[in-house]
């Protein structure tokens, strides 16, 4: 069973090269509707795995084409039913109990991921906006928020995150490094959830964009587009407060940090939760090119029209 596992993939993959998509998502659909078959629970699993990682390089592609996201909602029903264990399935000790759960956690968040790819990207909802027009849509979020649509032919590299991570900080400094490469009709953006605070200061509201706006833009120089998510506190029914979350926590999946790329239909077509060194190179190989040529196709095609 494996081994025509594998040759499905490869076919899938063949196909996709040449730019076949329908072939491809066929064959790809062929070898994960395999995977509730496998008798042995512990193959099932480890072929999850495995399957989800590749799934998410075809999902690039797939949230493109029409049928794209029916696609994937389909094979995300697979990796459901493959991933409960048979009543009768013992765990040989509990080692083997931990690796199995570890690896039933990884697909699960892989599912998760693929569940917004392909879908409409949410406008981005805002009470601060730096280096970039202040949108003319008012939201009714939070007090000041406004709304960005993405759907206007920028193909959109999207940072979430916030002051106080680390992680995101390297996602920031690179992000300004990567603006002389970036392809024309590339754009990388930064969104910051506030979370009340801004360095050693708490805050809320205009103050907390006011104290980023210091940082961010004076302090730090960054030049792309920033938009700060900087709510009121709410009251909790025990009598305290908390910062009111973000609208687009849930749409976007934001970590911290976490990256999407839209393209210029306002499409979500890729998502990682956290930051990795390779990133800058896995987007200009493996994410931005068909993304490029999907674009360059589309026009053609809109001017073979007129």
């Amino acid at each position: 069973m494996t081994r025509w596992w594998g040759a499905l993939i490869a076919l899938a993959g063949a196909y996709r090269h040449n730019g076949d998509m329908r072939a491809s998502a066929q064959s790809m659909h062929q070898a994960f509707a395999i995977l509730p078959t496998a008798d042995d629970y512990r193959i099932r699993t480890l072929l999850a795995d495995n399957a989800s990682t590749k799934l998410l390089g075809f999902a690039t592609l797939l949230g493109g084409q029409p049928n794209g996201r029916a696609v994937l909602d389909s094979v995300i029903q697979i990796f459901t039913q493959a991933m409960i264990a048979p009543r009768e399935f013992m765990p040989r000790d509990n080692d083997e109990a931990q690796s199995l759960e570890q690896l039933r956690a990884i697909v699960r968040a892989r599912i998760e991921a693929l569940a917004i790819l392909g879908r409409k990207a949410p406008p981005l909802v805002a009470t601060g906006w730096f280096n970039q027009p202040v949108p003319s849509e008012v939201s009714d979020a939070a007090p000041g928020a406004r709304s960005k649509r993405l759907d206007d032919g920028i193909i959109r590299i999207i940072e979430f995150g916030h002051l106080g991570c680390g992680w995101c900080a390297r996602g920031r400094s690179a992000g300004e490094r990567w603006l002389p490469k970036l392809p024309k009709g590339v754009r990388f953006e930064y969104y910051d959830v506030a979370e009340g605070a801004a360095g050693n200061d708490l805050c809320e509201g205009q103050r907390c964009v006011d104290a980023l706006r210091h940082i961010y833009v004076e302090k730090k120089r960054f030049t792309y587009p920033i938009a700060i998510w900087s709510g009121p506190r709410d009251s909790t029914w025990e009598g305290g407060a908390v910062m009111r979350e973000t609208p687009l926590q849930q749409p976007y999946l934001i970590s911290a940090p976490s990256y999407v790329v839209v393209d210029g239909n306002g499409i979500i077509r890729w998502y990682q939760g956290g930051w990795s060194d390779d990133l800058w190179m896995l987007l200009t190989r493996d994410i931005l090119p068909p993304l490029l040529k999907e674009r360059t196709q589309q026009l053609q095609l809109t001017r073979s029209t007129q």
